[in-house]
């Protein structure tokens, strides 16, 4: 029996915390347990109500042990918890988890830790981790590197240890699979599975359709009338083994050797090419030298992939999806919404995305969000071989909303922007409907009930895979764009060219949006953000309909952690952030009066600096006493180039540029 992902400690509350993983077979018995650091005294043990696992597969049990204090409700804050687990009398010592390179445990032999805080001073944030997103010429590597680096340095000085950790999108991308990973991906998720999964027909005929039976590269043809525009899809994801595969190589449960060109080339798809005078000849769609680049590039990725094992084993962990967990330009446009939920395969695949995000990334969420009904529907959907009468079952996931909200200081709204988008012909989505706006604002009233009069509470953390303040000269390009497309009417889609999905791109949407953050009573509202590929830090001040005043929201936008946007789009920002100045206050965009970026001060390096930074980095967010006072964008890179770090302080208005 192993653990094939996890452990990772997900939603944390003074009463209860919450620890997921996966094993390759069901436990005949299971059980976490907490200790005070340096003390052998049980403090806590999980409920025999969270030893039930879900089953996703022949070889895939998917457990949530709910962790709860022995003595008393609540743990005691601000104190180092060490927690084990045990599993068919296997303690993970003895499972091979707390020694050798891959530890999830930061000391030699010691178990993994956390922290249970009500006020909450250090939260790291980070989005857009692509197996082969590092440009080979930049030195750079997966952030979540040198995070889980800063956990295990801090481990013992819970003042500054990070006790939140946010993924804001892109955790996986399913729709840009790299050649070298497509038949592993393959043969783990029919080995998790225990079977190949036939999806309804693609075409008209009723034949159901084996996508393991397609050569490795041959998926972009068939499916890219269905939904799935991305450029990239030759080897998109669609089997819920396929999905479930790719969390567990990217998160470092599952580290699979990578084949070799001569293992992968009989599968590949031929391609017509000419070569020399001859006539056309049928050849490998990809060629070697471009594969064997491609996998040196992911083996270092997924070999390094345990430090995000044992980071998610030491902070607490939320999260949220954006496309590319699904498919690229998910729900962009109403055309683009209406095939992947009518055309039956579409549907399908989208289901089966969901249905592995809900296993490993929005169960641990939420617990409580998630009725016996809806399990017991989808262990029903997951169990089932059959291909069609599963309508009903999809429903549950693809009709949900999946935002969520986490009552600590600060307290923390988790916003979907996907799935109840506002879709119109040839104009940009709005990203909330009035629907679920109007269930966030009641949220915000109860908030303002409860929390109004305590000043202890004076910040909101809204996390907005989409910026909601965004980088005004790349905006302004997609607002051109989009009404370029609106002029020419719709002969030029450039819908999916320019990726238009800002909150500003639809000005009815935004308003109604602006008419929302206006409940927000506290007086900071800090927005984590990801997305882009590029990272700055915003403020904007509004009026709130409280006695406070105005809000002040802090735009804290971080990306990407793996995912390089290339030697153009580097360019590309550096020419933007230049003349960002000029555009703003000549064009007055968003009809704001003060519209500000904050100038970085910046640790570990000389050079000029720029309002938008296109490195890999992830942020960190510090809090005193529940006020924002720092933000730091941190950039690590490989031994030929210098770390460094940008910040910014939060509460001087001095460092305030663009007036």
């Amino acid at each position: 029996m192993s653990i094939i992902a996890g452990p990772a400690i997900r939603r944390s509350e003074l009463t209860r915390v919450f620890i997921w993983l996966i094993l390759d077979s069901k436990a005949t018995t299971i059980e976490a347990r907490g200790f005070y650091h340096g003390q052998s005294a049980v403090i806590a043990r999980s409920t025999s109500a969270s030893h039930k696992p879900m089953t996703i597969g022949e070889k895939g049990f998917a457990y949530l042990l709910c962790l709860k204090p022995t003595q008393g409700s609540k743990f005691k804050e601000d104190k180092r918890i060490d927690y084990d687990i045990v599993i068919d009398g296997e303690n993970l010592q003895q499972q091979g988890l707390l020694s050798g390179p891959q530890k999830i445990s930061y000391g030699q032999n010691e178990l993994p830790s956390f922290f249970v805080t009500n006020q909450h001073r250090n939260i790291l944030q980070g989005s857009c981790r692509k197996p082969h997103g590092i440009d080979s010429k930049e030195p750079g590597f997966d952030q979540m590197i040198a995070a889980d680096g800063q956990v295990g340095k801090l481990r013992n000085r819970i003042e500054q240890r990070p006790s939140m950790l946010f993924f804001t999108g892109d955790q996986i991308y399913a729709d840009d699979v790299p050649y070298s990973m497509a038949l592993p991906l393959r043969t783990l998720g029919e080995q998790l599975a225990g079977w190949q999964q036939e999806l309804p027909s693609i075409t008209k005929k009723p034949k159901p359709v084996n996508p393991a039976s397609w050569r490795i590269g041959d998926r972009q043809s068939k499916i890219s009338r269905h939904g799935f525009s991305s450029a990239h899809c030759r080897n998109h994801l669609l089997t819920f083994g396929d999905y479930c595969a790719m969390y567990l190589m990217v998160w470092g449960g599952v580290v699979p050797q990578l084949p070799d060109y001569e293992e992968v080339e009989p599968y590949l798809k031929r391609t017509r090419r000419r070569q020399g005078k001859s006539r056309p000849v049928l050849t490998p769609i990809i060629k070697k030298k471009t594969y064997e680049k491609e996998q040196q590039q992911v083996t270092a990725f997924l070999q390094d992939a345990w430090h995000i094992r044992r980071l998610m084993a030491n902070v607490s962990t939320y999260m949220i999806f954006d496309d590319h967990e699904v498919t690229d330009d998910w729900n962009l446009t109403e055309k683009n919404a209406h095939q992947l939920a009518n055309n039956p395969f579409s549907r399908r695949v989208v289901t089966n995305a969901l249905a592995a995000y809900w296993v490993f990334q929005g169960w641990g969420n939420d617990p409580d969000a998630f009725d016996d009904d809806f399990k017991s529907s989808l262990a029903d959907y997951l169990a089932s071989r059959k291909v069609s009468g599963h309508q009903a079952r999809e429903n549950k996931l693809l009709k949900r909303y999946w935002g969520y909200q986490i009552e600590t200081n600060p307290l923390t709204l988790v916003i979907d922007t996907r799935t109840h988008r506002v879709l119109e012909k040839r104009k940009p989505p709005q990203l909330l409907n009035p629907t679920q706006l109007k269930r966030l604002t009641t949220q915000m009233k109860k908030w303002r009930q409860d929390y109004l009069h305590q000043e202890a509470h004076q910040t909101l953390l809204l996390v907005s895979p989409s910026p909601v303040y965004g980088f005004t000269a790349i905006e302004l390009l997609q607002l051109a764009a989009s009404s370029l497309e609106v002029l020419t009417q719709g002969l030029l889609k450039t819908h999916n060219l320019a990726d238009i999905e800002a909150w500003i791109a639809n000005e009815e949407g935004f308003e109604r949006f602006k008419g929302f953050m206006e409940q927000i009573f506290l007086n900071h509202c800090v927005i984590f953000s990801g997305d882009v590929h590029y990272s700055y830090t915003r403020r904007e001040l509004r009026a709130s309909q409280s006695s406070r005043g105005q809000t002040r929201f802090l735009q804290l936008t971080s990306s990407s952690l793996a995912n390089h946007p290339g030697a153009f789009g580097k360019g590309f920002l550096k020419a933007l952030s230049a003349t960002e100045r000029v555009v703003r206050d000549s064009l007055g965009v968003f009809n704001r009066q003060r519209s500000h970026y904050l100038w970085p001060q910046e640790k570990g390096k000389d050079k000029m600096l720029f309002f938008v930074n296109h490195e890999l980095n992830y942020g960190e967010l510090v809090l005193k006493d529940g006020v924002p006072v720092k933000h730091s964008l941190k950039f690590r890179h490989l031994k030929n180039k210098p770390d460094y770090e940008w910040t910014y302080d939060l509460t001087q208005t001095s460092l305030v540029t663009m007036d």
